[in-house]
């Protein structure tokens, strides 16, 4: 009843009118603006009537007070979940009496989250949501549908009611039960994703496929070729194109300087295919020659064509522990066509140092494209064993590889004075035998600072800056002391903030302010990536730009194509981390399972390498973390739902 009818009622009331109160004074109340949002149920009639009669101390109104706090229609969850949260917080205010038997298998209260646009009814002139009718029609038949079907023996009690009652007196079959449904909870479903809704937090999609429980590596590794998307199929216009290559002249237009008798050679792991870059060595008397080669793919590849579009589709390689690299490239190209393995001629560009003898100093750089002829691939293993070693006598190659550790060792001092024997060590970054890693990582560094500083120079080019920023000397850091905050938290904060320091990003020169800081980390003005085409396609775009450079043509990239080729490479590598995060952390995880936990405590398993702290969380994480829906972004085509433990 309106307020205004019940005024209009108790105007006629008189002295000997009885007035009979009947309500629910502790419902919500209205919404009003002229009082506090607390004070609100105060102003309502029903409020009022109630505490003027509650103040009545006469015998009469006592004896009429009736509070009914006694429930015979609904369950006890109902009613204890009613009197919980929209009365006074007690479950015990208002009482179950009806003993109302719940649903044998179903909750007996389940809420519904259901979206629609209200409309006005222009007979009744009350709101309704169409939406919400069609999903109460549905819940309500669902619910009619939803008994667990069991075959019983039924007692009629009444035959005159449509449809008759009775009730159950036997069970003769069960049908089944949840835990028959329980099993699906360790199945992982692929969700192709059908539309996104604007105001949805999930999408509407359909599943596709499905996994049993993963046990093994190959397992794993599919579920995660899924997640990110790494499934691809070779065209017939891609295969074509890459039939096309093996007709190419590698000299093209003349254009290009022989260096295929140098002694050249390649330092890489030993199960690596896709070999990039290599070295070689020259004597020239009072001055040497250090050239560094890196696979010309940009030669190979246009700029738009059907394998450009595969390569950039994944962006970069992924490199699963113990399992066959995902190339960029169809696997012919990375590790044959592209990849300068031995005894195959191979198009190149080349950093050529001049070098003088006595004081090591570099006397001149050029970088210009070449056909080169790789002679050996030594392995990181065996490259460190001819350094460690002192033996006098070496081969050519052998006697090239000791001269290039000579150089890269002098000009890395150079380069990073006093901590040039400091690696911080991370996920990257093998402890122990490490100058075979540290020559070619001061090569590599090397040859990208080159080709940053000479396309830098050419107002033509639009070069990608690979920079670290320098963290801010003057900012004040409070002592974690006298901050309230917990110990674990505050250890966690710090690692953060560690990670920030040394974040880095890929950013076009000269794009803003901090893209002209230079590279923090290696004490570079100028830095990009240049040194692996054959897995990162973002030396692909500057090879291009080198090349235009070098054969004074037109660039075929604008600023803001850079700029977004920064921002998707950016995001593609960081999911390339991901990927190996997982990857290893499954890796370890499995071989962890099979493990007894007092050996694992005792000592490090036979075949396992000594784990950093990444590696560790990962394996914390897979090993008590459940699997959860892994959520994208609209317009993703596949979605991943897990269910049940990440390990078995």
């Amino acid at each position: 009843m309106l307020e205004c009818e019940a005024l209009m009622a108790l105007g006629l009331a008189g002295k000997h009118t009885r007035v009979v109160l009947a309500g629910d004074h502790m419902q919500i109340g209205p919404k009003l603006f002229s009082v506090k949002q607390d004070k609100c149920s105060e102003q309502t009639l029903l409020n009022r009537l109630f505490y003027y009669y509650q103040a009545e101390n006469g015998d009469v109104a006592k004896q009429s007070r009736i509070i009914f706090n006694e429930n015979y229609r609904s369950t006890k969850d109902i009613v204890d979940f009613v009197s919980t949260h929209f009365y006074v917080g007690k479950s015990d205010v208002i009482k179950a009496r009806g003993y109302v038997p719940p649903h044998p298998h179903q909750h007996a209260l389940q809420f519904h989250h259901v979206r629609g646009e209200c409309c006005l009814d222009p007979t009744s002139m009350s709101w309704f949501n169409a939406e919400q009718i069609l999903s109460v029609v549905d819940i309500v038949k669902n619910i009619g549908q939803a008994f667990p079907g069991d075959k019983v023996t039924v007692e009629i009690l009444s035959e005159i009611s449509n449809p008759p009652t009775g009730k159950v007196i036997n069970i003769l079959e069960s049908a089944d039960t949840v835990k028959e449904f329980e099993r699906h909870r360790k199945y992982l479903f692929v969700v192709k994703v059908l539309k996104w809704r604007k105001f949805c937090h999930y999408p509407l999609g359909i599943a596709v496929g499905l996994f049993p429980e993963i046990t093994s590596l190959d397992d794993g590794l599919n579920v995660l070729n899924i997640e990110f998307q790494l499934r691809r199929t070779l065209s017939s216009s891609v295969e074509t194109q890459m039939q096309d290559f093996q007709s190419l002249n590698l000299f093209e237009d003349g254009r290009r300087r022989d260096f295929r008798m140098l002694p050249t050679f390649t330092i890489d792991p030993a199960d690596s295919q896709d070999l990039d870059d290599a070295i070689s060595v020259m004597d020239l008397g009072d001055c040497y020659e250090i050239g560094v080669h890196i696979s010309d793919v940009a030669s190979f590849l246009a700029k738009g064509s059907e394998l450009d579009k595969y390569a950039k589709l994944l962006c970069t390689s992924f490199y699963p522990c113990g399992k066959e690299p995902i190339h960029m490239f169809p696997k012919e190209l990375s590790a044959n066509f592209f990849s300068l393995i031995p005894n195959h001629d191979r198009r190149a560009i080349s950093l050529i140092i001049q070098v003088d003898t006595k004081t090591n100093c570099i006397k001149k750089r050029l970088v210009c494209k070449s056909v080169i002829h790789s002679k050996r691939k030594f392995s990181y293993d065996e490259a460190e064993d001819i350094l460690e070693n002192n033996r006098q006598h070496y081969d050519l190659l052998e006697m090239c590889l000791l001269k290039a550790w000579n150089f890269a060792e002098v000009h890395r001092k150079y380069r990073k004075q006093d901590d040039w024997c400091y690696k911080m060590p991370d996920e990257d970054v093998t402890l122990g035998r490490r100058r075979s890693h540290l020559m070619v990582e001061e090569l590599m560094v090397m040859f990208n600072h080159t080709v940053a500083e000479r396309l830098l120079s050419d107002e033509t080019t639009r070069s990608l800056i690979h920079r670290t920023a320098m963290p801010n000397p003057q900012a004040e850091i409070s002592d974690s002391e006298t901050i309230p905050i917990l110990k674990s938290v505050l250890r966690c904060l710090k690692t953060a903030a560690e990670r920030l320091c040394h974040k880095a990003c890929i950013l076009r020169s000269n794009s803003t302010h901090v893209s002209r800081t230079g590279h923090y980390d290696l004490d570079l003005d100028s830095y990009t990536w240049a040194s692996s085409p054959v897995r990162r396609y973002i030396d692909v775009i500057v090879q291009r730009l080198l090349h235009s450079v070098i054969d004074k043509t037109n660039v075929r990239y604008t600023a803001h194509d850079i700029d977004l080729s920064c921002i998707e490479f950016s995001r593609k590598n960081d999911q390339q981390s991901a990927y190996e995060r997982k990857a290893n952390a499954l890796h370890f995880a499995l071989k962890l399972s099979t493990q007894s936990e007092k050996k694992i405590d005792g000592y490090l398993p036979s075949g396992f390498s000594h784990l950093n702290n990444s590696q560790c969380k990962a394996i914390r994480e897979a090993l008590t973390n459940p699997f959860t829906l892994i959520q994208g972004p609209p317009g993703e085509k596949y979605f991943l739902t897990f269910f049940g433990p990440r390990l078995l």
